[in-house]
C-alpha cells in the first residue's frame, strides 16, 4: 500500500484526486472498457483505520434511529422498509470466517440434494428447479 492511500479521507489530496476532471473521465473509460458489471473481488465497506468507539457509538445511535423510523411506519398501517446496519469494518479473519462458513454450507446442501444427470438438458434442469418452489 502506497503512503498516499493511508492519508485521511479528508485530506487536501484525496479532495484534489476525487474532483479531478481528467482522473474522472479515465477510470469512467476503463470502467466501459471492462464491462458494467465488474464488480472487484476485495470486499467493500468501511476500512478499519480511523473506526473508533465514537464512531462505533455514532453508527450504533444511526441504526436505533432508522429502526425507530421503520417502527413509526410500521404503526401508520404502511409497509415499513427493511432495516440494515450501517456497515462495519471487517478484519480479514471475518472475512475467512464467512467465506469458510458459506463452504460449510453449501458442502451440506450439497450433500441432501441429488448432482444432474450427466446427459440431462439445461432446459430440462432449469424446469425442476422451478418446479421446486417451497
Amino acid at each position: 500500500m502506497a503512503f498516499k492511500d493511508r492519508l485521511p479521507t479528508g485530506s487536501h489530496y484525496r479532495s484534489a484526486v476525487l474532483m479531478d476532471y481528467e482522473l474522472a473521465e479515465e477510470r469512467l473509460d476503463a470502467e466501459e472498457q471492462l464491462g458494467e458489471d465488474h464488480e472487484e473481488d476485495v470486499p467493500s465497506g468501511p476500512r478499519p483505520e480511523g473506526y473508533t468507539l465514537d464512531t462505533y457509538m455514532l453508527m450504533a445511535i444511526i441504526d436505533a434511529l432508522n429502526g425507530v423510523q421503520a417502527t413509526i411506519i410500521a404503526a401508520a398501517g404502511s409497509d415499513p422498509p427493511t432495516v440494515r446496519p450501517l456497515p462495519r469494518p471487517l478484519s480479514a479473519v471475518e472475512i475467512v470466517r464467512e467465506e469458510r462458513r458459506a463452504g460449510s454450507m453449501q458442502a451440506l446442501i450439497d450433500m441432501f440434494t441429488a448432482p444432474p444427470v450427466p446427459d440431462t438438458p439445461e432446459v430440462l434442469v432449469t424446469e425442476a428447479d422451478e418446479d421446486w418452489s417451497w
